[in-house]
């Protein structure tokens, strides 16, 4: 498995537990590295256990066959890892690295369509283009405007283009209140901004981390591994995000995210509800209740 995002993480997973034996080459240290570094170290430490050949600090430099006359024959990833040239041999190599856009293709610029220097079609958050009437969504626009190679996004902009469309309206698509999901096992989930992108948008965050190991109903299904880290503004108090590892994130990171669909954003609602126990997610207010002390007082108990 060459990279080390969503899918490559989903099917390297996958193809370990039907018995092939995997090995991921990626560059950084750790495994989705858009994502939390706790998180995604704590994914990495797990696929290792789990049997897979975890290999970092990997740059790719070609595939060769190891019978130029035999097209099944096995491959071979040549790397340098940590400036040192290795060889890989391997029957299937999958290449993950990402998805490339494909405007050219589409010929936008004959429709005076501006794209981004990546050829993403460039839009602002209405999902206008430069061009009057002209809208786009979805996997088009990449990540450039914050959108996310996802079908729940690409909904949720096609509503706001056709809905701007119909009425002229400046209806704006805002990127951090939006999920998202990496289905291994257990699952990873976001919503909002990691430690380091709120320092850097202006905010001076206030984070806890609460582990699985703690939740009732985890330690009883015997799925101890994970953390649910989530992430206040100390000023405000405002929720700015939340990252999950661990069974059912994907499910239980809507708790946060509709706290941050409100218009104050505030982890009130979620200390104030009451919790069926046991359930996992119990633990989302767990891991606020351990910030209250760190919030204003306002928003404390």
């Amino acid at each position: 498995m060459i990279g080390a995002g969503p899918i490559g993480m989903e099917f390297a997973q996958m193809f370990a537990r039907f018995g092939s034996r995997v090995t991921v080459l990626f560059r950084g240290d750790r495994v989705l590295p858009h994502e939390d570094p706790e998180v995604g170290a704590a994914l990495t430490a797990y696929l290792a256990r789990e049997g897979l050949e975890m290999v970092p600090y990997t740059k790719v430099l070609r595939m060769e066959s190891g019978d130029a006359r035999d097209a099944d024959a096995p491959r071979v990833v040549v790397a340098t890892v940590d400036g040192q040239e290795r060889r890989f041999a391997a029957d299937e190599v999958l290449l993950a690295i990402g998805r490339e856009p494909n405007a050219a293709a589409l010929e936008v610029a004959h429709a005076g369509i501006a794209t981004t220097r990546e050829r993403w079609i460039s839009v602002d958050p209405t999902m206008r283009t430069n061009v009057e009437g002209i809208f786009a969504v979805g996997d088009a626009v990449g990540h450039t405007s914050g959108s996310q190679l996802y079908t729940h996004v690409a909904v949720l902009e096609g509503g706001i283009a056709a809905r701007n469309a119909g009425n002229g309206g400046s209806e704006r698509f805002d990127p951090t209140v939006v999920p998202g999901a990496v289905f291994t096992e257990p699952e990873v989930a976001r919503v909002g901004l990691t430690v380091a992108e709120a320092r850097a948008a202006g905010f001076e965050p206030v984070y806890a981390t609460y582990p699985f190991a703690k939740i009732g109903r985890a330690r009883a299904m015997g799925e101890r591994e994970g953390i649910i880290k989530v992430l206040v503004d100390a000023t405000s108090g405002r929720i700015l995000g939340a990252h999950l590892f661990g069974p059912n994130a994907g499910e239980i990171v809507h708790v946060i995210a509709t706290a941050m669909a409100t218009e104050s954003r505030s982890p009130r609602p979620i200390l104030d509800a009451v919790f069926i126990h046991p359930t996992l997610a119990e633990g989302v207010q767990s891991a606020f209740e351990e910030l209250v002390s760190a919030m204003p007082a306002r928003m404390a108990h």
